[in-house]
């Protein structure tokens, strides 16, 4: 079960993602309570994931020597995913 921590920062990933949208002047809200999805932006649902660790390997790719714009990858017989920077200018 988790706790009111894991909650507390869930909620604070999910309106930080709405604030920056908004700040944007794109469309975005919450879902209440713990319903899937996390958040609709422009009326597609959204997932929201925040860890403490675990994305190292994006973080170099993205900010390493040659400053990539974003980070295409696959697990096996997977779609494609792209991981780029986010609601604000890269740093």
């Amino acid at each position: 079960m988790a706790g009111k921590s894991p909650r507390r920062k869930g909620y604070g990933a999910e309106r930080e993602c709405v604030n920056i949208c908004k700040a944007h002047g794109i469309e975005a809200k919450r879902t209440p309570t713990s319903k899937y999805p996390d958040l609709w932006i422009n009326h597609r649902p959204v997932e929201i994931k925040r860890r403490k660790t675990g994305m190292k390997m994006f973080y170099d790719a993205l900010d390493g020597p040659n400053g990539h714009d974003y980070v295409l990858f696959r697990a096996d017989n997977r779609r494609w995913l792209k991981i780029s920077y986010w609601g604000l200018d890269k740093p």
